[in-house]
């Protein structure tokens, strides 16, 4: 049985990413991109995600030895915040090593520059700002347009700034400076732009304050999400939801309205039920130049079996709570979701060692019931370059092979038979050997709960 689909070849360093020389680990603010290859199927948040959950378990591991002080991921921008601790330089692992300036590696990460009118006498600017990043788009500039701007707080300090040159189209991808903090638009913040022509002519001056935009309810049967903006605001809200087919297609669903009097708005998405792990964004109109965004992912876990790691997605900024049982013995850690809405944490027995989670334990916590971890195993055939293992029957796994040697990493979709065995073919994409060391990971998602549990495999001489 084989139904697979390949989606792309990726070279990576860390399974993630490259970045580049010039990458330094000295202490202070750095910047890793999380993506460098576009993949099409998923939006870049997801992608930049997915990659996040990946590093999480290195990140949280060096923040509790104290070699970094705090990390941030910006999934809009596809990069990830990374504060070191001073004098810890060499002791940074070489896969959280990155660059010292934001627009740098955001610069490595495939974002999509819209082409504005381009008119260097009369402008039309639109401004795409994100809530809670670092990052923005922006078009009708004016070709190769300049841009200063700066960001203040509520009591009026100036807390970043950015210099930064429009393309010929008008259009730009560009971050605020992060050289001394994790600067983020922050509700009630206020944001200045002044753009000048190549000559220096002041063309034109746009001010706006931040403004607060939540998800605060969902109903994952009726597919009703709900929250606060705004008053009397245009907004438009997207969904996306994996479908877990034989071609691992995506729906996408669109619907706009208004925020009400009291600044609260509400959208029905339809029949299909929202699962965990879900993509939500909402834009809302602030203005003619200014749109603002913010996106959230749906109640759900991510488990990472072997590393002693688990994230959880929930409401912003809310109390969070995970709960897991191994070996018959209950854990559970509290704190409280950041404003991407993520709370992870290394899971640790009484004595402060790792445990390390197997098939069987079960999850449970904020927002989610409880979940067992399903067994995923895999065992290369060297003679015929094909990946076979276990996993939950009948459903859909995605299945990656890295091989570490020449730091390929392959992807392959597949579905696995009536007695949870699956089959992933790398004929075309590697060639298997004996002896050499592969990275296996063996990726699923529950298809009613949208839990995600990730297995990682190392086989070697």
């Amino acid at each position: 049985m084989k139904a697979l689909r390949l989606l792309f070849t990726m070279i990576f360093l860390s399974g993630l990413f490259v970045v580049p020389a010039q990458a330094k680990a000295k202490g202070g603010y750095h910047f890793l991109p999380l993506v460098t290859q576009a993949n099409t199927g998923i939006s870049l948040e997801t992608q930049a995600r997915q990659a996040f959950n990946r590093l999480a378990p290195q990140l949280l591991a060096a923040q509790k030895n104290g070699t970094i002080v705090a990390f941030e991921p910006d999934l809009s921008a596809g990069i990830l915040k990374v504060e070191y601790a001073a004098g810890a330089d060499a002791a940074v692992p070489a896969g959280l090593q990155g660059l010292d300036d934001i627009n740098a590696a955001a610069a490595l990460v495939p974002h999509t520059a819209s082409a504005g009118p381009v008119n260097n006498l009369v402008i039309a600017p639109t401004f795409m700002m994100v809530l809670y990043s670092s990052c923005f788009s922006a078009t009708g500039l004016g070709a190769s347009s300049h841009v200063i701007g700066s960001l203040r707080d509520k009591s009026g300090r100036v807390v970043t700034n950015l210099s930064v040159t429009a393309n010929p189209t008008g259009g730009l991808f560009a971050c605020f400076d992060s050289s001394g903090s994790f600067s983020e638009l922050i509700p009630g913040y206020k944001m200045t732009f002044n753009i000048y022509d190549p000559s220096s002519t002041l063309l034109g001056t746009y001010v706006e304050l931040v403004p607060s935009i939540t998800f605060s309810g969902l109903n994952e049967v009726t597919s009703v999400v709900s929250g606060s903006g705004p008053k009397h605001k245009a907004f438009e809200i997207d969904w996306w939801h994996s479908n877990q087919d034989a071609g691992n297609t995506t729906l996408f669903v669109t619907k706009t309205g208004t925020t009400s009097g009291a600044g609260k708005w509400s959208t029905d998405f339809g029949s299909t039920k929202i699962r965990g792990n879900d993509e939500i964004r909402i834009f809302v109109t602030q203005d003619a130049v200014f749109t603002f965004q913010r996106y959230w992912y749906t109640p759900a876990t991510y488990c990472m079996p072997g590393s002693g790691y688990c994230g959880l997605n929930g409401f912003p900024a809310q109390p969070a709570r995970l709960t897991f049982v191994h070996a018959g013995v209950s854990h559970t850690y509290t704190g409280q979701f950041d404003a991407g809405g993520w709370f992870g944490t290394l899971l640790v027995d009484n004595t402060g060692g790792p445990i390390f989670l197997t098939a069987g334990d079960t999850i449970s916590g904020s927002g989610i019931t409880t979940y067992k971890l399903p067994n995923l195993t895999a065992v290369p055939n060297y003679a015929t370059d094909v990946v076979n293992g276990k996993s939950p029957a009948n459903k859909y796994v995605d299945t990656w092979a890295k091989d570490v040697t020449n730091l390929v990493r392959s992807e392959v979709w597949t579905k696995s038979n009536a007695a949870g065995y699956y089959s992933s073919d790398y004929n075309s994409l590697l060639t298997l050997q004996a002896g050499a060391p592969y990275s296996f990971e063996v990726f699923y998602t529950d298809p009613v709960s949208g839990n995600e549990t990730d297995k990682f495999i190392s086989v070697g001489p």
